[in-house]
């Protein structure tokens, strides 16, 4: 069962699924995640709902491809987030769990 993120860039929406060991591997001890202000309201897997808009959501998916990047994490596509939100305007991130 995976988180499912959903990324609306200038009308579009595109899906990504933050799978269970990569929700685990963002969450561990190993990371910084406390810091994170955006990324720990997903923490709770089970209760991970949270819609982010506009500015927030641009700092929750830098949150997680800072995340995903220093600590080598693989389970999502960090690239080709990257080039969605580089090619329009972000206007929500939607994180719902199953």
């Amino acid at each position: 069962m995976a988180l499912d993120l959903h990324i609306n860039v200038s009308g579009e929406i595109f899906h990504f699924d933050i799978s269970e060991s990569l929700h685990s591997s963002i969450f561990s001890n190993k990371t910084r995640w406390s810091s994170l202000k955006y990324l720990r309201k997903i923490k709770d897997y089970y209760r991970a709902d949270s819609i982010f808009k506009e500015n927030d959501a641009i700092l929750f998916i830098n949150e997680l491809i800072q995340i995903c990047e220093v600590n080598s994490l693989e389970g999502i596509d960090i690239k080709e987030i990257k080039k969605i939100i580089n090619n329009g305007e972000m206007k929500y991130i939607r994180v719902s769990s199953d």
